[in-house]
């Protein structure tokens, strides 16, 4: 298994010391919001094709927002595909990265060649955070993981991540009391796992779609 293939980074910016309960309820948009959208770089052919799919998440009877792709506001979400690697700072907390210029939402590796199959895996994973959703993954037991396999990994090129943000983000899963759900192999929120992080599991593999879970869910914080 690729490390790069819908691997990603997802962190709520500006957190702070303010404990993560706290911060993943505030960190979803207000009722029926218009969430801004704004395209850094990326040819429009690619551009066009991340809109479609990402509207797949408020479809009727989903998330009732809508992205404004065409949002000029300096608080947008901002889309880049031009750094390696996939990262996304979740739901409101994007609003602490303050440098128009950087990215919120990184899509590194889409471009015209990519299929629908992986831009539609990956569009959807990145709007789910945009959405404030985590990786399912975040409530896994971190005994079933390869610490050491997993810790080297990480450091090594795209992600190069410290041993202090693995821990923070892979190594110490959320409590049950921090998010509305537990953890599910099918949603799109999954991250692959390569077999060789795991003791004695096979690789979980990356959601292709949206569950019916997501959509259950989506319709549940998003009425």
């Amino acid at each position: 298994m690729d490390l790069d293939d819908g691997w990603c980074f997802a962190w709520l910016a500006g957190a702070g010391d303010l404990d993560r309960a706290s911060a993943l309820r505030r960190c979803r948009w207000a009722y029926r919001s218009v969430v801004p959208v704004r395209f850094l770089d990326g040819e429009p052919s690619v551009q066009a094709r991340v809109e479609g799919f990402a509207a797949e998440w408020t479809r009727p009877g989903r998330a009732a927002v809508t992205f404004d792709f065409q949002s000029r506001s300096p608080l947008a979400v901002r889309v880049s595909f031009a750094h390696p690697g996939r990262w996304c700072a979740v739901g409101t907390t994007m609003r602490h990265v303050e440098d128009p210029d950087l990215a919120t939402l990184s899509l590194g590796g889409l471009d015209e060649r990519t299929s629908d199959r992986v831009m539609r895996q990956v569009v959807l994973h990145g709007f789910g955070h945009v959405l404030g959703m985590v990786h399912e993954w975040s409530l896994a037991d971190s005994s079933m993981l390869c610490t050491d396999v997993l810790i080297e990994e990480l450091r090594q090129t795209p992600h190069r991540w410290s041993p202090e943000v693995i821990a923070r983000h892979m190594l110490e899963p959320l409590a049950a009391g921090e998010t509305q759900h537990a953890p599910r192999r099918r949603s799109i929120m999954t991250c692959p796992i390569p077999a060789r992080w795991l003791r004695g599991q096979s690789a979980v593999l990356m959601g292709h779609d949206l569950s019916a879970h997501d959509k259950d869910l989506a319709s549940e914080w998003y009425p």
